[in-house]
Parts: structure tokens; sequence; C-alpha cells
């Protein structure tokens, strides 16, 4: 057999001078961009100030004024070239060209057509039942259509290769009107430090690249939730039709020397919630819990037996609410902490339930449709819920009041809260992700990879890259907060649902294709944080706060 050839030294020493040149072109195209920021909300401001003005001017002085007005905001390449004369002793004559990493569009994927025997959902519900009739497409369903017009119909799509780099429009865009003046008590600078402070985070964690596939675990039916056990690292937990499966994946966190990693086993299957689907399972490693919801009226309360992989049912908690879609759990600790689990329901209704007790000791009221996602900050003090009407509401659980309303152009299908920081990840139904920080709204970064919904979205436990899975059947990772692309990877059926382990070593989805998938970090050589690829101010999009 032919040996291959031995790496090029001049070859690598080249390849480490193009990253170094392209992460210093990132550094700088980031800084360009939150100054180009900073000067258009100047600028708004200013315009709102002489349009004042000029309302206070007698008729005959208007026209003259804004004549003048019109003539300041031309600007030409001579005035950048004397401008940069004054300055420097070289002169511009001629914009530098920019530099556009290389792109290969994603095409859409197959239509996927709900079955015929999904009943019609009674209210806006984000997820219609899930199960296909026998014979009907083995894909996953639409989880959170509210009717089968709502399903998008695309062409066949190519594979595409999991190694494979592409560079999405990412947008960052200002929430607030550009045409109002700045409020009492507004900073008016941007400090590019909000932006990129998280990045001090646990930077030994290392930034994924390709994702390499560790194990496959089959299923009787449609993968709905994933978690890996906040209480146990070996512990995988899974959500199908009426049951929870556990495995013990110890065997891939901690594989043997010199062989293959066998295929982690079922351990224990928990039958819950009557036979429907298990939209949701979260466990507290505070208080040893775990709380099971979905397509039912109750909650399943386990306790885990630490040790055993095993789990005992302590209740089953029944609710007045048709379904369940998403749950929050608390996981502070303390002698007089609560075991809290905050449930959405298909009736626009967050409910926070006390699982010692089985007792509801508080409601959200405020959406006007389901809730279909929701999470919590580090440090238990703020809720975020997001609604198929549209909007993120979020929540302070110490003032017990609604501190903002976010509303965007699609409903909302998923969130996440970035561990240590004020970003917030919001997934949609037009395929796009908007990354928010909530210190400072008119910041905000809109990232567009997904073909299809995006129906899962979870930060890394160190805050430095976001996951997303999409009905496009393709799972992404991205560079938190801007989303530079990190890898992606596409799967056989809609990934409705996606975890990261808590050493942020592994991650998981589970997939319309009766099936979840185990990953590993492949993490990129260099330690420093990436910055963004390329992003650009746009335009506002249609965020707003009350």
């Amino acid at each position: 057999m032919q040996q291959a050839p031995p790496p090029d030294p001049s070859a690598q020493a080249e390849s480490l001078r193009l990253k170094a040149a392209l992460q210093e072109f990132y550094e700088l195209s980031f800084q360009l961009n939150i100054e180009k920021h900073k000067q258009n909300i100047i600028s708004s401001r200013l315009e709102a100030m002489c349009a004042k003005l000029i309302s206070q001017l007698p008729p005959e002085d208007r026209v003259t004024f804004e004549r003048e007005l019109k003539q300041c905001k031309i600007v030409t390449l001579n005035n950048i070239a004397r401008l940069a004369q004054q300055r420097n002793p070289i002169i511009i004559t001629k914009p530098p060209e920019p530099i556009a990493p290389s792109r290969r569009p994603i095409a859409h994927p197959d239509a996927i057509t709900p079955p015929s025997s999904l009943k019609k959902a009674r209210s806006l519900s984000p997820v219609n039942h899930p199960h296909p009739s026998p014979g009907a497409p083995t894909d996953a369903p639409e989880p959170m259509a509210t009717s089968p017009s709502l399903v998008p119909g695309a062409a066949a799509a190519p594979a595409i290769q999991q190694e494979e780099a592409i560079t999405p429009p990412v947008t960052v865009a200002a929430a607030s009107s550009p045409s109002l003046p700045p409020q009492a008590g507004e900073s008016s600078t941007i400090s590019p430090d909000s932006c990129v402070a998280h990045t001090s985070l646990a930077l030994g964690t290392p930034l994924p690249s390709a994702p390499n596939k560790l194990a496959v675990l089959p299923h009787n039916d449609v993968v709905c939730a994933i978690h890996f056990a906040a209480s146990d690292p070996s512990v995988l937990l899974t959500g199908s039709k009426g049951c929870v499966k556990i495995w013990d994946i110890s065997s891939l966190t901690n594989p043997p020397t010199g062989s293959q990693a066998p295929p982690p086993p079922n351990v224990a299957t928990l039958d819950c919630l009557g036979g429907s689907y298990v939209r949701s399972c979260r466990t507290s490693a505070a208080h040893q819990l775990m709380c099971a919801a979905g397509e039912h009226t109750s909650l399943a309360v386990w306790e885990l037996v630490p040790g055993t992989h095993g789990a005992r049912l302590r209740h089953a908690i029944q609710t007045p609410y048709d379904s369940h879609y998403a749950l929050a759990m608390s996981n502070l600790a303390g002698p007089s902490s609560q075991p809290l689990c905050y449930a959405c329901t298909s009736n626009g209704i967050v409910g926070a339930w006390d699982l010692n007790t089985g007792v509801c000791v508080r409601t959200f009221t405020g959406h006007e449709g389901a809730v279909s996602c929701a999470d919590l900050s580090t440090d238990g003090r703020t809720l975020i819920t997001g609604g198929l009407d549209n909007t993120v509401k979020v929540w302070d659980l110490v003032a017990d009041r609604l501190m903002t309303t976010l509303n965007f152009s699609a409903q909302v299908f998923s969130l996440a809260a970035c561990p240590g920081t004020s970003w917030v990840a919001v997934g949609l139904y037009n395929n796009t992700i908007e990354v928010l920080d909530l210190s400072q709204a008119s910041l905000k970064y809109q990232l567009s990879l997904h073909s299809g919904p995006v129906l899962s979205l979870n930060f890394s436990h160190g805050g430095r890259w976001l996951l997303s899975t999409g009905k496009d059947r393709v799972a992404v990772g991205w560079r938190a907060p801007f989303g530079q692309p990190l890898f992606q990877t596409r799967e056989g059926g809609s990934l409705i649902c996606s975890d990261i382990a808590p050493s942020d070593l592994l991650w998981a989805t589970g997939s319309g294709e009766q099936y979840a998938t185990i990953y590993s970090v492949s993490s990129h050589p260099s330690p420093t944080p990436m910055l963004p690829s390329s992003p650009t101010l746009g335009r506002p999009s249609a965020v707003a706060t009350s």
C-alpha cells in the first residue's frame, strides 16, 4: 500500500499565516461594524434634532435649511481623500476591496407533508400530534405549525458535507427606532466590550469544529426530547411516545484506551404521560429530580437514584392545562431553595410548580397563544418565555413582574439564554435566529443559515458557542454571540430537539427518523476566541421593547 506523502512544512506555515491573517480580518471587521453602528445611531439622533429645529424656523428659511442639510449628507471619494490627507500622508483614492469568504448555499430540503391522521390543534398549539400514521412518511412532524398550510414545500436538497464552512448573512441591527433621540437614562455609547466580554468565560473549553458522530440510539418512535442529566454526566435522557429512556453514556465520557467505545446501553425505560408524547424532560442537579411533560395534562416527577442510573416515580402532578410543550428547571441549591419547574402550556400560561409538593406556586400570563419555549438565567432570577404570538417575554422572578416584551416577525419556536451573560438566542418559524443582548437591546445579530424553522437552540455551558437544529435536518454550531459558523451536519430527518452536555464535550440531537445521535466536540486548534465573519449593519428588524 502506497504511503501518504509527509506534510509539506512550507504549506503548513502558509496555512498558519493565512489563519492568522483571517483572524485579524475578523477582529478588524467586528470593530469596524461596532463603530459604524455607533455612527448610525448618532446620525439618526442628529436628524431628529434637525427635524425639530426646522419646525421652529420661519417658512422662508426652511427650504434653504433643508437644502443645505441635504448637501451636507453628500460624501464623495474626494471628500474622503482630503480628510485622509489631513490626518495621514497616505491619500486614499479607492476604498479597499472586501475579503469575502467562499460560500456554498444550502438548498431547501424535501417538503415534509404531515400525515393525514394528525389531529388539528384546538388552539395556537406549537406541536401537533407527532406520530405518523401507518404507511405515512417517517420524517418528523411539523412540531409547531398550526395547520398543514404552514408547512413549507421545497425541492430536494443535495447532501451537505459535515466539515463544510459556510458564511451566513450576519446582521447587526438597531432595535430602537432610528428617528428618535436618546431617551432619559439611555446610554449614547456602545462599547465593544459588551459584545465580547463573555469570551472570558471558560476559555479552556474548546470551540467545536467538525462534529464526530459517536453513537446512534434507536427508538420506536419520534424522539421529541433529549437531555443530558445535570446531576450525572454519564446519563442521557430521551423522550418519545409515552416514555423516557435512560442511557448509560459512561463509555463515551470515559472511553477505554486503545479500543472503540461500545454503544451506550438503554438501562431503563420510564413509562409516563399515559402513552402521550413527551415533549420535554429536565433534571435538577440540586434535588436529584427529573420532570417530564408533553401532550398530556400531567407532569411526571421522578426521583433519580444516584449511582444506579435508575429512577422511581414520586408523583404525577395533575394540571388544568391540555398540554405542556417545554420545561425550564431551577437548579439553585440551598436549604430554602425549592425544586421549581416552569412548564409552558398550550393555553398561553406558564406555571411554576414545586416538584416536592406538586403545588403550582405562581403562574405567568401574557402570551396570547401557546408558549413554545422557556429558559432561565444562570442566577435563576430571570425567566424568558417564547410563544406562537410572535413574542418573547422576560420576567423578573425576584420582583415578580414582567420586565420586557420583544416582538418578532414570526412565531417563536425555540430560545436559549447564554450562561453568565445577558445574550438570548431566539429561533423563529421564518428559518432565522436572532441573538439579542437584553441589557442593550439596540445590539443584535441575525443568523440565516437554516432553510427551515429553527426547532431547538442550546448555548454551551461555557457560553462560547451556540447549537441550533431545524426542520431542514441540519444541526449548526455558531460562535456566540456573533454567529460565525463553526460546523454543520445533516441527518436523515427533522432535528426536533438537541442538548449539550455539562462538560461541553458532547452534544446530542433527537430526530423524526426515530433515533437520537450523540456527537463529540472536535476542537479548533486555536485557543483564542474567533470573531464574526464579515458582519454587516442592516435595517432594523421587527423587534420592539415595551
